[in-house]
């Protein structure tokens, strides 16, 4: 579905294609996990018309998937500062994504058929940074 990191036109069609799409930020992901998973079941739970505990997901999901997740994601992945230092380098990468990235913020703030978890665009969190190289986010 990602595409060499072109989430724009994927999340599009999604969002297409379905009633609804929730999209959750792996670094808000990672800084929070029990609040994420809140908010996706909590979202689930809504759509669906059931419940379903948090303890349950986890254990349905972690016990089946944890060794491998933590198997694929066992090596080592460089931050990209670290790993594209040319500066002309960097421009040309973020031209390369800026469209698809834009694409993406505009379809948070536009469209009402995705939502951003566990904060929502409303957060203020979501208007045009995340999905942004760290040079571009801090002016480097």
């Amino acid at each position: 579905m990602w595409r060499k990191g072109w989430y724009g036109p994927a999340i599009a069609s999604w969002v297409q294609a379905v009633d609804h799409l929730y999209l959750i930020v792996a670094a808000d992901y990672y800084a929070n996990q029990t609040a994420t998973v809140d908010a996706l079941l909590e979202a689930w739970g809504r759509r669906s018309g059931k419940r379903l505990l948090r303890y349950e997901w986890l254990h349905n999901t972690t016990n089946a998937h944890a060794s491998q997740a933590a198997h694929a994601n066992s090596h080592r992945h460089p931050k990209l500062e670290d790993d594209v230092t040319d500066l002309a380098d960097r421009a040309a990468l973020s031209e390369l994504y800026r469209g698809s990235n834009q694409q993406v913020y505009r379809l948070i703030r536009e469209d009402a058929r995705l939502t951003v978890l566990p904060n929502g665009p409303a957060s203020g969190a979501y208007d045009g940074a995340f999905l942004d190289a760290v040079w571009d986010r801090e002016g480097r």
